[in-house]
């Protein structure tokens, strides 16, 4: 989506930013905000998914939300995310409204900040939430980086460009995005190119040749860490083999179980379908339902409430969202 898509409710976003300098995060947002400082850290490993105004964590956790969710991210105690808008009626992606948190068992708040597809992110670990904020009046872009272990928030405008003096410059005109998130850096088209922030400390330098973000030319087939792939079939289950060829042992519940992804490289994701059919492919009439599996233990969950939902899963997944039918009854 890149700044022109962040640019229409920057000045909202300015406002909250400009209370307490640069250093200090979100300005309108307390210092002791319920998600700026996490004390009891949700499984961010393993497949979430979300229905409706429910999110589900790998680990049988699920989380409630005052409204259907049109996207979000699992990080810090719960998740972060953005309610559908009146009207609306799916999503997958952030659009730009209000970002809420929600964690087990607490009611939702509202951040006082919001979000953009691409433009926000969490570590793998849940540890840190970063966010590009853009100033369209004033012509300058930041990254926003909220530590929730410790609960610091701080900024950086390396490689934004926001020392221009030229009177044409017009930032709407620039593809700005957060393109991934590893470990320690998040990688970002900025104004000035490519750049590479550390997560710890905001620091930001040019990208280097070997400066890619994890899985960006990846193939959906193969695990992020290129250990196992999913081999497709016409009939009979999908398979998991590994790069020596071992093949894992799945224990699945139906036979025309089809696999497309990984939510990480120990969970691999499908569907299964219930119906008549003797292919893998979705029939009229069938009930499909999600389906995940965990490598190399081969321990599989069907989740029948998926069936005849709109599934979403969290923003920067290699599918964001699916509809599985609901079947003839």
């Amino acid at each position: 989506m890149g700044v022109r898509g962040v640019v229409a409710a920057s000045a909202l976003v300015a406002t909250l930013l400009s209370g307490c300098g640069d250093d200090a995060g979100a300005g309108a947002v307390a210092e002791d905000a319920v998600w700026r400082t996490s004390t009891d850290p949700v499984e961010v490993r393993g497949l979430a998914w979300a229905t409706g105004s429910t999110v589900h964590l790998a680990d049988g956790t699920e989380i409630h939300t005052a409204d259907p969710v049109r996207a979000f991210l699992v990080a810090g105690d719960g998740v972060f995310y953005e309610p559908l808008a009146q009207g609306e009626e799916d999503g997958s992606s952030f659009a730009g409204g209000p970002l809420y948190f929600a964690a087990p068992g607490r009611e939702p708040v509202d951040t006082g900040l919001s979000a953009y597809d691409r433009e926000i992110a969490a570590s793998p670990d849940g540890t840190t939430l970063v966010l590009l904020d853009a100033d369209h009046d004033e012509g300058s872009a930041v990254l926003r980086f909220f530590d929730l272990a410790t609960g610091e928030a701080f900024t950086s405008e390396d490689g934004m460009g926001n020392d221009h003096d030229d009177p044409e410059w017009n930032l709407s005109e620039a593809e700005v995005h957060v393109r991934g998130v590893s470990d320690d850096a998040v990688y970002v088209s900025a104004l000035e190119g490519s750049y590479v922030y550390d997560l710890a400390t905001g620091e930001g330098r040019p990208a280097g040749e070997d400066d890619e973000p994890p899985g960006w030319d990846a193939d959906p087939l193969h695990s992020p860490g290129g250990r196992w792939r999913i081999e497709q079939r016409d009939t009979g289950p999908d398979r998991v083999v590994g790069r020596d060829g071992e093949e894992v042992d799945l224990v699945l519940e139906e036979p025309r179980s089809a696999l497309s992804w990984w939510a990480d490289e120990e969970t691999v994701v499908g569907t299964v379908a219930r119906g008549p059919g003797r292919t893998n492919r979705t029939r009229p009439g069938d009930a499909v339902s999600l389906l995940s599996c965990v490598v190399p233990s081969g321990e599989c969950t069907t989740y029948p409430e998926s069936t005849g939902q709109l599934v979403l899963f969290p923003a920067g997944s290699e599918i964001q969202g699916i509809y599985l039918q609901g079947g003839d009854g």
